[in-house]
């Protein structure tokens, strides 16, 4: 019985991970076209990933903040 609800709650607890980083990678795959590369160089490669990564991680930072209401305010 002990093993059962530790399982169980191992089981759970794995499951929010996994679908918290799941959605990530769902958003990256819809938004941005997937893991496709057309760069030949590992250094290109490496430097294309993480610009693009950059650009979602602003992308979600900019739905983050509209969605709280701080929104940008010009001057």
């Amino acid at each position: 019985m002990i093993v059962q609800c530790f399982l169980l709650c191992w089981m759970v607890r794995r499951a929010k991970t996994c679908s918290k980083v799941e959605h990530v990678f769902a958003g990256m795959q819809m938004v941005m076209g997937g893991k496709f590369t057309r760069c030949i160089g590992l250094a290109r490669v490496q430097s294309w990933w993480c610009l693009r990564d950059l650009a979602f991680n602003f992308l979600r930072f900019m739905q983050h903040e509209y969605r709280l209401g701080n929104r940008w305010k010009t001057v």
